[in-house]
C-alpha cells in the first residue's frame, strides 16, 4: 500500500475524532483510500473556519479566511464523514445569533451614533434611537416575569453576597 494513502476514517480531515468502525461506506462496500490532502481542510482550517463564522456568521468570509473556497466548506458540511464538522457548524450559527442579539439589544437600549452635518462640514454627532428595533426586542425578548429584570438582578447580587458570606445560608438547597 502506497505510504501516502490513508484509511477514509482519518480524523485529520475531520473534528470527530471518534474512530468509525472499519473502512466501509454507509451501504457496507469497502471504502477506497483518500489521500490526506495539505492544501484540503486540515483540522486548523476547520477551526479556523469555524472560529470565524460564530463571529461573522459569514461561510464565505469565514472560508477565505481558513484559506479555502466557500463551496468547498458547503462540500465538506455535506460529506457523510464528516458529522461533528456539521453539528460544529451548526453550533457556530447559533452563537453567532447570540451575538447578533446582543448588539441588536445594545442598539435599541442606547442608540448608535450619527453625524451631524451642517453646510457640508460634520459639527457634531447625536445618539439616535431605532424605536422600531426597540419594539421588536421587546416582543421577541420581553418575556419575563411580572417582577422584572431589575429584581431578577437584585436577587443574583443578594445570592453573590451570601458566598461572600461564610456565615450565612447557602442560597440554593439541595434536594
Amino acid at each position: 500500500m502506497d505510504s501516502n494513502l490513508t484509511p477514509a476514517t482519518e480524523p485529520e480531515t475531520d473534528l470527530d475524532s471518534s474512530p468509525q468502525s472499519g473502512a466501509t461506506r454507509q451501504d457496507g462496500a469497502p471504502r477506497a483510500p483518500r489521500r490526506v490532502r495539505r492544501d484540503g481542510w486540515t483540522r486548523q482550517r476547520q477551526l479556523t473556519f469555524l472560529n470565524s463564522l460564530a463571529l461573522t456568521g459569514s461561510v464565505q468570509r469565514s472560508a477565505l479566511l481558513a484559506g479555502m473556497s466557500p463551496s468547498s466548506a458547503y462540500r465538506l458540511r455535506l460529506h457523510p464523514d464528516a458529522a461533528a464538522f456539521r453539528h460544529a457548524w451548526t453550533c457556530a450559527l447559533r452563537a453567532c445569533a447570540t451575538l447578533l442579539r446582543q448588539v441588536a439589544l445594545d442598539r435599541a437600549i442606547n442608540g448608535t451614533l450619527q453625524d451631524v452635518i451642517y453646510q457640508g462640514s460634520v459639527i457634531g454627532t447625536r445618539v439616535v434611537h431605532n424605536d422600531r428595533l426597540l419594539m421588536y426586542m421587546l416582543r421577541e425578548h420581553g418575556g419575563m416575569d411580572s417582577s422584572g429584570p431589575q429584581q431578577h438582578l437584585v436577587d443574583s447580587f443578594q445570592r453573590l453576597e451570601s458566598i461572600d458570606d461564610p456565615d450565612a445560608e447557602p442560597p440554593f438547597e439541595d434536594d
